[in-house]
């Protein structure tokens, strides 16, 4: 079950996020799907949610990458360590687009069930992000306004 999984878990990012095919959402992802992130908005649950967190941030970043660098499974929980790659020439809910790239990582926390993902859990770097877009200063650049 756990290879069957962890195919699952890695299409999720391999077509959906990667080759932009939406409709792939509807046969991967579980009708009750809940997404837990604090640095993203909660829009809701189910595939048409999915879709809409998907389509934020590929509006937001068009040329958006996900590579999976370690997947580990046990049961029916698969864990996936990603790096993504893009440029943010959309915009983002408070954040108007600024044509500057970005690579974060992050780690995503798939359960799934009959064959599709009931929810996830996802931590990423949020704050590293919002650094290299300019919208919140580096360490050293807010040390030196302060001095």
């Amino acid at each position: 079950m756990s290879t069957q999984n962890e195919t699952i878990s890695q299409r999720v990012i391999e077509e959906i996020w990667n080759a932009r095919r939406l409709e792939i959402v509807d046969e991967l992802i579980a009708t009750s799907f809940t997404h837990h992130d604090p640095n993203t908005p909660d829009l809701g649950t189910g595939p048409e949610a999915y879709k809409k967190l998907v389509s934020l941030y590929i509006r937001a970043f068009p040329n958006l990458h996900f590579s999976i660098e370690e997947t580990v499974s046990a049961g029916d929980t698969v864990v996936i360590r990603w790096k993504s790659t893009g440029t943010q020439s959309g915009d983002l809910p408070g954040v108007p687009a600024t044509q500057k790239p970005v690579s974060i990582e992050g780690v995503t926390i798939s359960h799934l069930q009959n064959g599709k993902v009931i929810n996830q859990s996802v931590s990423w770097d949020a704050l590293g992000m919002m650094r290299q877009l300019g919208v919140i200063p580096k360490a050293a650049e807010a040390k030196d306004r302060a001095a």
